[in-house]
């Protein structure tokens, strides 16, 4: 048996008033032992959400529940791979023509992966045609 289980930290919304809010989300075999691992990850309790038997539905359901809590402790997807918040990526590019690049992220019609977190491929591939273009008007 195969669980999917989020890892739950209380976050201050106003001056002494906290709410749960999920900040990963995983699965395994064996929870006990997963836990033990997650020591640099700040939480107060986990939850179980799922259970199944395989591990393609496993996979499945976890993205599930990584697009629907969007869990800031997460970084990729089983099926579509790494993604991030598209501010974080675009810093991580060297950009000089912010105007060109955003012209061409607008001619590419990259969608996000979920809420507002795109993949990290789709984006690279941008950052490519970027340079491309660049290299011709220099």
């Amino acid at each position: 048996m195969i669980t999917i289980y989020a890892l739950i930290s209380k976050i201050e919304v106003q001056k002494d008033f906290f709410v749960d809010e999920v900040v990963y989300v995983g699965m395994t075999k064996n929870l006990k032992r997963r836990l033990r691992e997650h020591k640099e990850k700040e939480f107060y309790k986990c939850t179980v959400l799922d259970q199944c038997e395989t591990k393609e539905h496993a996979k499945e359901l976890e993205d599930y529940y990584i697009k629907l809590f969007n869990p800031k402790l997460n970084k990729c997807l089983n099926y579509l791979g790494e993604y991030g918040k598209m501010q974080d990526i675009i810093k991580s590019y060297n950009i000089d023509n912010f105007g060109l690049f955003c012209e061409i992220l607008i001619e590419s019609d990259v969608k996000p992966v979920f809420k507002d977190n795109y993949s990290k491929i789709e984006m690279d591939r941008v950052y490519r045609r970027y340079n491309d273009f660049r290299g011709l008007y220099k």
